[in-house]
């Protein structure tokens, strides 16, 4: 059960990560930048 949640959690922060390169592409804005706003929220 556990191991599953830790699977779930984990999909979710590779999509999010997916989707913060992709807006980084488009927008053109430094990755690192994209990384510390993503984590902040």
């Amino acid at each position: 059960m556990r191991a599953k949640a830790a699977r779930a959690r984990i999909a979710v922060r590779k999509k999010a990560e997916r989707d913060i390169r992709q807006k980084a592409a488009i927008k053109k804005i430094p990755l690192e930048h994209c990384y510390v706003v993503g984590q902040a929220s």
